[in-house]
């Protein structure tokens, strides 16, 4: 097989299929290069995990075969030179790279010896009828991947779970759901190491509307121009304690604060500087109507006031806050009890200051409300957003105590 391209076409390609290259010393750190209708794909995987396979658009494809290329040697030289290149397999098993100032030959593996990953998206067929938007997708996964456990000792967490228009992700500590009408009829297991390439792949696609499929225990995810990002399931069971929580996006504030994202991250911020370094709490205590509302730490000298003032508006009606929360801008607020109301008031909670930063951090819009709900000296924060893209979230946080 020979292949004539341009290098800026044949690094796009490389690109978006290195997401998926391993970095054992095997085929795995290897592109294979594979004859595809007419033309000619480069595909790569890491095992046991990940597979891509990218078209080589604009390329003039002859013969027939297929070879293998070392991928950072590769990579190294798509760096370093412009241009229309030539690529031919030898007789004596290397590749050749013919430009008109140059000239490289790089190893060829036996092409065979690659992970049956065709033979899975040969047998696959649609998940879903209508295809997704990529940039949907995106925005689901984006928002949720903080969420997802990094321990692989607790699989059953170490995933990034769809099912039933729902999308799931959970760490112990907190948890967040993303719900929308695209997610319905699909049924995804993602590993937490796979949501990174993944969600590459979707972004190099945003515009385009992306077919799923469902291979033998794998799902592929299909790009308009025919690119494939491959997905090997996982046998762990979603807890389903998990998935009760679904219901909060119903879930109503007793009482609501408003304040913005900016103040709220400065004020974090600044307490810090001055906090104990194995603090993680943060208090908050609402001192009367039209007064701030004061932040405050555990100095690290262990003397004097560490704290911080942001000037909301409290807002106690309820039906202000259905109102604020049934609004399109994004929301932060806590659980109402599912075991019923209480007429306990309250001024002081406190959260852990590493899962409400993560939580802000993943909302857009400068305005954000705070909501509080009690019950026995515990409660949960709730983080509601609706983007733009209509992927509609919620995330728990638990109060410390």
């Amino acid at each position: 097989m020979k292949i004539s391209i341009s290098t800026q076409d044949l690094k796009s390609a490389v690109t978006l299929a290195s997401n998926t290259l391993g970095v054992a010393s095997d085929i795995t750190s290897h592109f294979v290069f594979v004859k595809d209708g007419n033309g000619a794909s480069v595909m790569s995987c890491s095992l046991p995990r990940t597979f891509s396979k990218v078209p080589l658009l604009g390329a003039q494809v002859t013969g027939e075969g297929s070879f293998t290329v070392e991928g950072k040697r590769l990579i190294q030289m798509l760096g370093a030179v412009t241009g229309v290149v030539n690529i031919e397999m030898g007789d004596d098993k290397n590749v050749k790279f013919t430009l008109p100032n140059g000239q490289l030959a790089l190893t060829s593996l036996d092409p065979d010896s690659f992970p049956s990953w065709l033979s899975r998206v040969d047998t696959a067929s649609q998940m879903k009828d209508a295809k997704v938007s990529a940039s949907i997708l995106f925005d689901t996964f984006n928002s949720l991947k903080s969420y997802v456990s990094t321990e692989e000792s607790r699989s059953e967490l170490a995933q990034l779970y769809v099912d039933s228009g729902k999308a799931y992700a959970c760490d112990g500590f907190g948890m967040s759901v993303a719900r929308s009408e695209s997610l319905d009829d699909l049924s995804l297991k993602i590993h937490t190491k796979d949501i990174s390439p993944l969600l590459k792949f979707l972004k190099s696609k945003e515009s385009d509307q992306v077919e799923i499929l469902k291979g033998d225990q794998s799902s592929f995810f299909k790009a308009e121009d025919g690119s494939l990002f491959g997905l090997m399931d996982i046998p762990s069971n979603y807890p389903k304690t998990i998935l009760s929580y679904a219901e909060a996006f119903d879930w109503v504030p007793q009482r609501v604060w408003g304040v913005k994202k900016g103040s709220l991250n400065t004020a974090i911020k600044f307490l810090r500087a001055g906090a104990d370094k194995d603090d993680l709490k943060v208090s908050l205590t609402d001192e009367g109507d039209m007064l701030p509302l004061k932040l405050s730490m555990r100095p690290s000298n262990g003397r004097g006031e560490l704290s911080y003032s942001l000037s909301p508006a409290s807002l106690e009606n309820p039906d202000q806050a259905i109102e604020l929360f049934t609004s399109p801008d994004e929301k932060m607020f806590v659980e109402r009890s599912r075991k019923g109301e209480t007429e306990e008031s309250f001024d002081s909670f406190s959260f852990n200051y590493q899962y409400m930063t993560r939580a802000i951090e993943s909302m857009s819009s400068d305005n954000i409300f705070i909501g509080c709900n009690r019950e026995n000296n515990k409660g949960y924060m709730i983080f509601k957003v609706l983007q733009d893209s209509g992927v509609e979230t919620v995330s728990v946080v638990g109060w410390m105590v």
